[in-house]
């Protein structure tokens, strides 16, 4: 139990800083993800995500699972943070530049117009300040300061914001989307870095042995991420070879709606990995498992069925009309976001119980599955097959996760989704009645997509609250948790 008022200031001033960070970085965000497919079109939104995916796939060999287990073992003992940045950063520089050299020569080797590989070359300096930012927020994120991590995400959008907004007036096209992205990791790394140095003395040095012991540790994250990457980006990068980059742009909307989600939803996950970890081997961890999984499924469960029925109008908002061809794939990734942030849950318990392992096997099998259905697929039916395939795949790992969490921990699914999915089902009644049975529009353009969406988040929210979604009891569970983790630090 935690009585102290210091303890609950730690913990308010998290939720405050993640709240008003959060917001203000989805306000932006909502800009450049009306501006840029717009800009753009369909065929140069089309390039940059072909770009962003063929770099995703090589990615791996700028971390080599380092970021992930230095998460878990820093989460576990904040002392271990000193040793593990002092002696590792200079190696992320290394992997940067190997990274780099790859990505030159297969620049050079790729089949694609000259505009293409002068972007995934640009990219490149971009993606180096980006990977050192991260494995510096890794110790902030294990050390619960969520200030510097709220204020990183604040600042780097809003540069990316005003250099998107400058580099369109001067018409620099999909360069200028690049410059801005690269700006915003330059100025992104600066701060992170200045402030860390709070926390962590800067004493660099050179353990090759420290390097080896750490790699062999990591090697099943680098696997797992690397297999989870081309799990990912195969997809995309199929289709720009065979289809074109026309066809990406349709179905790019989809996962820039499922990334954005996500990154709302990350509020919570990342802030509560750390806890989850302390609770690894304690009896709590049921009801803390649980308690995860249903804040999870209570934000994603309406997400996923409002958005497919106003899929229509969210498209024509967010993206313009030129993108509404691609519906059908935007409500089956829909689908795929739904079952994917379940899985979230899944692999942080599995991790934290050093089933890394494990999950390295089952994301092999989930990518195979995926390559080979994407091969037989997508020449045939190409974005709405690439969706479905994605769907399938997610789903396989979740069956599978899901027997391997029970083994560790009981959880009932069904008690976990009952309530978001009858709150869900009132929410698409009321939105039936007004879109479709009334006809009620506020606007009578792309802005009642907005009407819609607050019209089913308020209906959403009320039902939820009138079924007592969430007791005070468990209100009070999630914030003692994070009292208790605290006052432990």
């Amino acid at each position: 139990m935690v009585n102290t008022k210091k303890e609950k200031q730690v913990v308010t001033n998290n939720i405050f800083w993640l709240t008003i960070s959060k917001t203000i970085v989805y306000l932006l965000s909502f800009l450049t993800v009306m501006l840029i497919p717009r800009y753009l079109g369909v065929d140069g939104f089309g390039q940059l995500n072909f770009v962003l995916s063929f770099i995703g796939v090589f990615i791996i060999f700028g971390d080599l699972g380092i970021n992930k287990l230095t998460l878990r073992e820093v989460s576990k003992d904040n002392k271990l943070a000193k040793k593990y940045f002092n002696k590792l950063f200079l190696f992320k520089i290394l992997l940067v530049f190997v990274l780099s050299f790859i990505l030159v020569v297969v620049s050079f080797i790729i089949d694609k117009p000259l505009i293409v590989k002068q972007v995934l070359l640009l990219s490149i300096l971009y993606l180096g300040f980006s990977l050192l930012s991260r494995f510096c927020l890794i110790f902030l994120q294990a050390f619960q300061k969520l200030k510097y991590k709220s204020i990183y995400d604040v600042l780097t959008k809003f540069v990316y914001v005003v250099f998107v907004l400058l580099f369109i007036y001067l018409n620099l096209g999909i360069k200028g989307v690049v410059y801005a992205h690269i700006l915003m990791a330059v100025v992104g790394f600066v701060y992170v870095l200045f402030s860390l140095k709070k926390y962590i003395s800067l004493n660099l040095k050179k353990d090759a042995l420290f390097v080896k012991q750490t790699l062999l540790k990591a090697w099943p994250f680098a696997l797992g991420s690397l297999f989870t990457n081309v799990y990912f980006y195969f997809d995309t990068i199929l289709i720009s070879f065979i289809h074109g980059e026309y066809l990406v742009g349709l179905y790019s909307i989809g996962y820039t709606l499922h990334r954005f989600l996500l990154g709302i939803l990350s509020i919570f996950t990342v802030s509560f990995f750390p806890v989850l970890a302390k609770y690894a081997y304690k009896k709590n961890l049921n009801k803390v498992t649980s308690l995860f999984t249903y804040v999870v499924v209570s934000f994603s469960v309406p997400l996923c069925f409002g958005g497919i029925f106003l899929a229509k109008e969210i498209i024509n908002f967010a993206f313009g009309s030129a993108y509404i061809n691609g519906i059908i794939p935007f409500n089956i990734i829909l689908i795929f976001f739904l079952i994917a942030s379940t899985n979230i849950v899944f692999i942080y318990l599995l991790y934290i119980r050093n089933y890394e392992k494990y999950v390295l096997k089952l994301r092999i099998y989930a990518t195979i599955l995926n390559i080979v259905l994407n091969l037989l697929i997508i020449p045939s039916y190409g974005i709405v097959g690439a969706a479905i395939t994605t769907v399938f795949c997610e789903w396989f790992l979740f069956v599978v996760y899901y027997f391997k969490i029970t083994t560790i921990t009981r959880i009932n699914l069904l008690k976990i989704f009952k309530k978001p999915v009858f709150a869900t089902m009132f929410m698409l009644l009321v939105l039936f009645l007004i879109k479709d049975v009334f006809k009620i529009y506020l606007f009578n353009n792309i802005y009642d997509a907005l009407f819609f969406v607050f019209i089913g988040i308020g209906s959403y929210v009320l039902f939820y609250i009138a079924i007592k979604g969430i007791s005070k009891k468990q209100i009070y569970f999630i914030l003692n948790t994070f009292f208790s983790f605290n006052k432990r630090k």
